[in-house]
């Protein structure tokens, strides 16, 4: 039996199942990547909001100097417009609004904060433009002058009650989309006792199975990261909860554990 294809689907599924859900794979940071960053040098700085009313509250939490500006920028899945705005830290803090139209689809609000070295004025630390500043999200824009970004920050938009009712209609309509779509990998994917998604049972078809020696580690890895993704995107396990994971066969024999 030619197993080539299914190895190719088998990756091809945590591609697309992750890209049909504009809010999946939504990173969470916090302030302990600030607080845990020593080395002046390196740059780092996390957004977080709130949106309430027609306005969106940025907070940025940064290791950069006091009197440091950032651009902030937001925008709606729906809205071909980016908001933008800015803001001065003091103490690694700054705070602004943003207005942005009531009336869209509920959705996250994507977030981010942008330091651009050519406007800065009395920053010193990175050099004039920028030279000595380092970190995974530092770059150079123009070829010449540095900007660091901070890591994006997802805001419920209207409302976090309103986000969380989507997420719930929109989880079986996930997991249905997943196995319809790939069913020649994925024949189910289960729940523990009790509607637990933080125990789950993934069940392979017998095609997948056939080919079950070229399911590497490192592509089960991806599975496992998937589908942890999937549930905790969709609040049906906390942020910090850990998701035990099983794959098996249709028969219920065990493949792989994640625990």
């Amino acid at each position: 039996m030619k197993t080539n294809g299914i190895i190719a689907l088998a990756a091809a599924v945590l591609v697309a199942a992750s890209a049909g859900c504009w809010y999946l794979d939504r990173e969470f940071v916090t302030d302990e990547q600030v607080l845990a960053v020593t080395d002046p040098y390196e740059f780092v700085a996390v957004a977080d909001g709130t949106y309430n009313d027609g306005v969106l509250t940025i907070s940025v939490q940064t290791n950069a100097p006091d009197g440091a500006l950032f651009d902030i920028y937001a925008q709606h899945p729906d809205a071909e417009e980016i908001y933008q705005g800015e803001l001065t830290v003091e103490k690694g803090v700054g705070t602004t609004e943003v207005e942005i139209p009531e009336g869209m689809s509920t959705q996250y609000l994507t977030t981010y904060a942008v330091m651009d070295m050519a406007k800065q004025t009395g920053i010193t630390r990175y050099g004039t433009y920028g030279e000595k500043m380092v970190g995974d999200r530092c770059m150079t824009m123009d070829g010449v002058y540095t900007v660091g970004v901070s890591f994006e920050s997802y805001v419920a938009y209207p409302s976090e009650e309103e986000m969380d009712a989507a997420l719930e209609e929109e989880f079986p309509m996930r997991i249905d989309y997943v196995l319809q779509m790939y069913s020649r990998v994925l024949q189910d994917i289960q729940p523990g006792e009790g509607d637990d998604w933080s125990n789950m049972t993934i069940v392979f078809t017998e095609d997948a199975i056939a080919a079950w020696d070229e399911f590497t580690p490192e592509l089960q890895d991806q599975y496992y990261t998937m589908f942890e993704s999937i549930v905790k995107t969709y609040k049906k396990v906390p942020e910090d909860a850990t998701v035990q994971i099983t794959f098996v066969d249709g028969q219920g024999n065990v493949m792989a554990q994640n625990y």
